[in-house]
């Protein structure tokens, strides 16, 4: 997905957003597998409820951020964990696939 949506140079707001709307979509596509699967046990559900709290948090913290950052840096940055991500993809393949 990043790698289509990047190199269109949204402004970040759409970017974001977009990102927003597509895994949200995708992660409710999953619910239905993980059922099926057993993925859902009383731990990780436990867990999510735990975490529940910090998702305003986050999204408050990520809109304030998105608001003050400006659009070169933001790519910048995007490009950036893109990249590190790439290369930790990479590394843990080499090193533990087969």
């Amino acid at each position: 997905m990043k790698f289509y949506i990047l190199p269109q140079r949204l402004d970040k707001r759409l970017f974001v957003g977009t990102n927003v709307v597509f895994f949200f979509i995708v992660n409710q596509l999953k619910i239905w597998p993980y059922l099926w699967l057993g993925q859902f046990s009383p731990e990780n559900l436990l867990t999510s409820l735990v975490l529940a709290p910090a998702v305003p948090v986050g999204v408050w913290i990520g809109w304030r951020i998105n608001r003050i950052l400006p659009m070169e840096l933001f790519y910048k940055i995007c490009y950036g964990l893109l990249f590190v991500v790439g290369v930790k993809l990479i590394w843990d393949g080499l090193m533990h696939g087969g």
